[in-house]
């Protein structure tokens, strides 16, 4: 597949576990080539972000290619994490 402005890619998910409707905490990380961060201009091969989800319910996350300096060929990586430990990994 080839990147292009205005584009992302991701995957969608279901925490399992009970009980069901509990909120839980997960870090997704995606890993990428590197390329500069636009807030320090300094290079980055992985992002993350944490947020809140809840068992049961279908959630996902996206990488979105938004400006000329996220289109970087290569491998893409989304981790969904929990506590450390790898939920998912879709490349």
């Amino acid at each position: 597949m080839e990147a292009a402005l205005e584009t992302g890619i991701g995957l969608r998910y279901q925490l399992t576990g009970s009980p069901a409707g509990a909120a839980v905490v997960v870090n997704i990380v995606v890993r990428h080539p590197q390329m500069v961060n636009p807030d320090t201009q300094l290079p980055m091969t992985h992002s993350t972000a944490q947020y809140e989800r809840l068992i049961g319910a279908v959630e996902h996350s996206v990488w979105s290619f938004d400006t000329p300096g996220d289109l970087v060929p290569g491998v893409y990586v989304i981790e969904i994490l929990h506590r450390g430990r790898e939920l998912a990994r879709q490349e």
